[in-house]
């Protein structure tokens, strides 16, 4: 994205930029619609929860909003990482988030153990 901006920052007003939510769970996977309009898509509560973290990403500012859930699945070390008690629209309690300025920078802890030399 930093090679992008750089380019066109003499055609673009305002740096382009991203923020992106993720969280893990169960989910319904399917076509919607009827003939060409059927597309592919996914709903339940892990998405709308993926989607308010995409929203606290945009409102924080960085690019990866993240659950601590999904961090210990995926073997991510979040050290030096922003953790927030996240409370989101339409969940009952708060929960930890990890706020990433770059997703590009976090580390996975569980392939660097398995790095053979």
């Amino acid at each position: 994205l930093a090679k992008v901006n750089q380019r066109l920052k003499s055609e673009i007003d305002a740096p382009l930029s991203v923020a992106m939510g993720l969280h893990g769970g169960r989910l319904v996977s399917g076509r919607i619609g009827y003939g060409e309009a059927a597309h592919p898509t996914v709903i339940g509560r892990v998405v709308n929860v993926a989607s308010r973290l995409e929203s606290l990403a945009k409102a924080r500012e960085v690019e990866l909003a993240i659950s601590q859930d999904c961090i210990l699945a995926a073997g991510l070390d979040a050290t030096g990482l922003t953790i927030e008690m996240a409370d989101l629209r339409g969940l009952d309690a708060a929960f930890p988030v990890a706020l990433a300025p770059r997703a590009a920078d976090l580390a996975v802890a569980a392939l660097a153990a398995t790095e053979v030399p």
